[in-house]
């Protein structure tokens, strides 16, 4: 999955971590929502990065204006930079013993 996700163009998910790797490959996407296999996660995720819009409930829900918009995908890259350093210091802290 992981290569087919790096190579295409365009995503369409309902996988949690298929909206992960178009956001860690920058590849515009759209992430279908499915209740069973739980929103929390995603809604979570997309608010990281105000990709929002993206979720859709239903493949039936996708329309063409979420399919041109464009993902500002320098905002997101620095946004998932900070994250990334939180969650190290957060680690470094925690795993050495200073808490």
């Amino acid at each position: 999955m992981v290569t087919e996700l790096f190579l295409c163009d365009y995503v369409v998910t309902d996988s949690f971590h298929g909206c992960v790797f178009s956001i860690i490959f920058n590849k515009p996407f759209i992430a279908v929502g499915n209740v069973s296999r739980g929103l929390a996660r995603f809604n979570s995720l997309l608010s990281m990065f105000n990709l929002e819009k993206r979720l859709v409930d239903s493949e039936l829900n996708i329309d063409k204006e979420i399919l041109v918009s464009e993902i500002d995908w320098n905002q997101i890259n620095i946004k998932r930079s900070e994250l990334i350093k939180e969650a190290s210091s957060f680690l470094q802290t925690y795993l050495s013993g200073d808490n």
